[in-house]
């Protein structure tokens, strides 16, 4: 029961904000495409700037692409080194909902 009202708070708090989680994303793509979002979620970067996935949880297999090309150079620099394979970061990713990398992802315009 306990888990359940965390979960209810949660959620409530992510809606109070306008926030999705990953798996929202993923599911209401087609109606979000081309329109500015925020989904919350982990960041992973494998590498550089093409290779960075937002997952809904740390481990998950539920992720999408994020291109983070248009960020400042410091933040790309932080996000390779503070969020690479052996670990992620939360975070809150905004920008536009569009295809990346030949799949469902978004164009990041800001990380809060």
């Amino acid at each position: 029961m306990k888990k359940l009202l965390i979960f209810l708070a949660t959620l409530t708090l992510l809606q109070a904000n306008n926030t999705m989680q990953v798996s929202d994303f993923i599911l209401d793509y087609n109606s979000l495409q081309n329109k500015n979002v925020c989904v919350i979620g982990n960041i992973m970067s494998m590498g550089d700037d093409e290779s960075v996935m937002l997952m809904d949880r740390q481990n998950s297999m539920t992720s999408i692409f994020i291109d983070v090309s248009n960020m400042p150079r410091e933040t790309r620099k932080q996000i390779m080194q503070q969020c690479g394979m052996g670990g992620t970061c939360f975070n809150t990713v905004c920008g536009q909902a569009r295809e990346i990398m030949f799949d469902k992802g978004i164009y990041v315009n800001q990380i809060k």
